[in-house]
């Protein structure tokens, strides 16, 4: 039995297959992986993902790489870099002006910071650290169980501000003796979601329509 009938067109899609075949496979960039050592990343150049155990990640300016992730280490991200996320455990993240990231930048024990015109795709977010976000936009939430926000210049927000719910800190008479987190925005920041208090926050907002997207669940 004839697969193909010996057609003008039969040949070619027989040609046009061998030829597909025969071209190899295209690398992407390579990933990048150690457990102990600091990880840098020349400036107008290509990298795959980054992941480091115990080190710190730096990016020169111009570059682009994945998802960049480090357990004891901070990140450093130079002038207009582009990244697919970035995730630390004890360490802070600081982007300088014109940041792109897909997705969204998170920290358990240290601070985020952005400089003007950065461009966050998704959240951000710590457990213990401040977060401070000057003259650029975040698509998702900011959130912070333990930590002050900063929100400057022009900054545009798409989703909620939230400071979750924490343990009270009790002295020997019962009183509560934690120091509440600050949430600083200014006069020019744009906020499309609300101001989610599921503790006592301390709120210094230059624009008082702000108020009314305030929504307090904590003592409920």
């Amino acid at each position: 039995m004839r697969l193909f009938s010996s057609t003008p067109i039969a040949a070619a899609l027989v040609a046009a297959l061998l030829t597909v075949s025969a071209v190899p496979a295209v690398a992407g960039p390579a990933d990048i992986s150690k457990v102990v050592g600091n990880t840098s990343v020349a400036a107008n150049s290509h990298s795959g993902d980054i992941s480091n155990v115990n080190g710190s990640i730096r990016l020169q300016q111009q570059s682009r790489t994945g998802k960049l992730t480090t357990v004891n280490g901070s990140i450093t991200l130079a002038q207009q870099v582009s990244i697919e996320q970035a995730e630390t455990v004890n360490g802070s993240i600081r982007g300088e002006s014109h940041l792109q990231v897909a997705r969204g930048l998170s920290t358990v024990n240290g601070s985020i910071s952005l400089s003007e015109h950065s461009d966050i795709g998704g959240n951000i977010s710590t457990v213990n650290g401040a977060i401070n976000v000057d003259n650029s936009q975040v698509k998702g939430a900011i959130s912070t169980l333990n930590g002050n926000i900063s929100l400057t210049g022009d900054s545009h927000i798409g989703g909620d501000i939230v400071f979750k719910a924490k343990q009270k800190r009790k002295s020997w008479f019962g009183r509560d003796t934690s120091t509440p987190p600050t949430l600083t925005i200014a006069a020019g920041v744009k906020l499309d979601g609300k101001i989610i208090l599921d503790q006592e926050v301390t709120l210094q907002l230059a624009n008082p329509a702000l108020q009314q997207q305030v929504e307090i669940r904590y003592g409920k």
